[in-house]
């Protein structure tokens, strides 16, 4: 047990890659983490070995759906319902509200996700949350108490200029999901509300009774919001503040990924496990703020640079935002609501200032060549930043011009870059629901500027999100006259 407190770091890495990869090669990736585990610990080996098994395990459990539960989400698009054990995901359209006792009453499909190499696989992500099947038909049969159910019945109540302001930071629900804000959507600005009162309460109190009272508000939030990834990560770093911060912080890490598999790749997890492991290494605040960018670009294909560098006052500003909603709850102050309603289209504008684009491409490895070859000393780190954010913006992740199919499932979608997206085209823009995959993709690529759209025919699958990518990419042309020619600089091009 010794050995695994002290290399708690090295086991949370293994059991990430466990749960990453552990669904398609369960055998190979034990037998890789074992091996690893053996040269780099000599002992703990058969409890390691025991705690991996039972990873695999939790990610294998076999497919089980709730027939009656308890409303426990309700997103834009979807709801969810838990039995306690088991959950399926409501997507009839008939509207629930938290704390329903929801039925299925109709047949079970399958939660399926179109895949693709920068597309978010939702599918999966439902899968390690136990959804593995949606209903369309479902009976509301009674309501079980919910906190949020009176929060949400709190919010009608209020003034209209500022129910849309709290569905957001309370409820992490918005009619347009690029108006939510990563911090709210990912429930981090919920933790920072906890260390913006311990850091107001530091000027009054002592540290031992602002830390309680810290703890005792998240275990509140905990329960609220049915324990998310955040608050209980929180929760768990500040039940042991004497502990040794390197074995603390590995040790929540795993915990956590034992506890909520599907974080792994969220930034509800990421982002403070950068903080986590930047602490514990040491190291300076200009390697933290590229840390951060990747995992960004990775996660979301997108770097809000200046949110990015302000992080930890960006952060504690989103705790005030949430703790003065709250209050709004009790005192609907008019005037309050639009100085927040300003203070968040900032925060909103701070994180569109950024560069598109993931670090996932061929050059990568150009990437790391010059990473490699940086003149170590006092500039080192600033090179890092300077570095990733020129690679993003020149487009050098993705240098190469390519003919892309686009997999939007039923429906065409075909994108045509030229190296380093001087010039590119996209034919047809897939059906409505395909947006999030055309948006991963599009992004993914670091695009942000389409040159030519050519819709080839009017017909739904074909021409779905054509406004979207007006709206959002500004093409220069667009043509949907079948039999015209496209003259371009360097290509002939009919539709």
């Amino acid at each position: 047990m010794k050995a695994l407190r002290e290399n708690s770091l090295l086991f949370a890495a293994l059991t990430a890659f466990t749960i990453v990869s552990g669904s398609r090669f369960p055998l190979t990736v034990f037998v890789i983490s074992l091996l690893v585990w053996h040269h780099r610990v000599h002992a703990s080996r058969p409890l390691f070995a025991l705690l991996l098994f039972l990873m695999l395990v939790r990610i294998h459990l076999p497919e089980i759906n709730a027939e009656k539960g308890i409303v426990t989400e309700v997103k834009s698009s979807y709801a969810v319902i838990s039995d306690g054990l088991n959950r399926t995901m409501l997507k009839g359209e008939r509207e629930v509200e938290y704390g329903d006792v929801v039925r299925v009453t109709g047949e079970y499909e399958p939660v399926t996700s179109v895949p693709g190499f920068f597309a978010f696989d939702f599918a999966a992500y439902c899968r390690h949350k136990r959804i593995y099947a949606s209903a369309g038909e479902y009976a509301v049969e009674g309501h079980a108490f919910s906190l949020r159910y009176f929060i949400e019945r709190r919010i009608r109540q209020l003034p209209e200029s500022l129910q849309p302001l709290l569905y957001k930071v309370l409820l992490q629900r918005t009619a347009d999901k690029d108006q939510t804000g990563w911090l709210f959507e990912h429930g981090l600005s919920l933790t920072a509300m906890a260390s913006f009162l311990e850091a107001v309460l530091g000027f009054f109190l002592r540290e031992k009774a602002r830390r309680r009272i810290s703890l005792t508000v998240l275990v509140l939030l905990g329960i609220i919001y049915h324990f998310p990834v955040s608050i209980t990560l929180s929760i768990l770093l500040r039940c042991f503040p004497k502990a040794e911060r390197k074995q603390k912080n590995g040790c929540v890490l795993a915990a956590i990924l034992f506890l909520y598999p599907y974080a792994v790749c969220s930034l509800s997890f990421l982002m403070p496990a950068v903080i986590l492991t930047c602490r514990i290494m040491e190291l300076s605040k200009l390697k933290q703020n590229w840390l951060r960018m990747i995992v960004m670009s990775v996660c979301s294909h997108h770097i809000a640079v200046i949110t990015s560098i302000l992080y930890p006052l960006v952060r504690l500003y989103s705790g005030l935002v949430t703790l003065v909603c709250w209050l709004l709850l009790a005192f609907p102050l008019p005037l309050v609501g639009q100085m927040l309603r300003k203070g968040d289209a900032l925060l909103l504008g701070m994180d569109a200032f950024g560069l598109n684009g993931s670090v996932l491409g061929v050059g990568l490895i150009l990437y790391a060549l010059t990473v490699s070859l940086l003149p170590q000393g006092k500039y080192h780190d600033m090179l890092l930043n300077i570095s990733l954010t020129v690679f993003l913006a020149l487009g050098l992740f993705h240098p190469l011009g390519e003919v892309t199919f686009i997999n939007v499932g039923q429906g065409d979608s075909i994108l045509i870059r030229q190296p380093f997206n001087t010039h590119n085209i996209l034919i047809d823009t897939g059906k409505p629901s395909a947006k999030g995959l055309l948006e991963d993709m599009l992004e993914g690529k670091g695009i942000t500027k389409i040159h030519t759209l050519i819709i080839t025919h009017q017909d739904n699958d074909h021409s779905g999100n054509m406004e979207y990518i007006i709206e959002r990419f500004h093409p220069d042309r667009v043509t949907t006259n079948e039999g015209q020619c496209i003259e371009l600089k360097y290509l002939h091009s009919y539709s």
